[in-house]
């Protein structure tokens, strides 16, 4: 009878093992999923940064072609009117090539805000 008692609880540690084994294979595979999240937010970080720059890049872009000033002309600082020398009417046309560029809308009210080339890539980053 002893015996099978002994049998009985060497299968039951077998299985308690196998049990444990299975968990921490899981734990292993969680905590990989958790370093594979820390890394796609890493690339998350890294491509919104590019994102940012290309926005940049476009704004800077249309607002030399719209102005006819240089692009290295073209701060993030830069005022239409007072640095870049734009006139009522063009910072209308700039409003009208930026929303046609980055696909969005910018009423007028918001239009009236945007003053520098700061504000025109804050906005259509905020509302892309």
């Amino acid at each position: 009878m002893s015996e099978i008692v002994e049998e009985t609880v060497k299968e039951n540690t077998t299985v308690e093992t196998g049990a444990s084994e299975e968990v921490k294979e899981d734990s292993a595979a969680e905590t990989g999923a958790s370093e594979e999240k820390v890394d796609s937010a890493a690339e998350t970080g890294a491509s919104e940064e590019k994102v940012d720059s290309a926005v940049e890049e476009r704004v800077k872009k249309i607002t030399a072609e719209q102005l006819g000033v240089k692009e290295e002309e073209v701060t993030m600082e830069a005022s239409f009117v007072d640095d870049l020398g734009a006139d009522s009417l063009d910072t209308v046309e700039l409003v009208m090539a930026f929303e046609e560029e980055f696909g969005t809308e910018i009423p007028d009210e918001e239009a009236e805000k945007i003053t520098t080339v700061k504000a025109v890539v804050d906005y259509i980053k905020s509302h892309s």
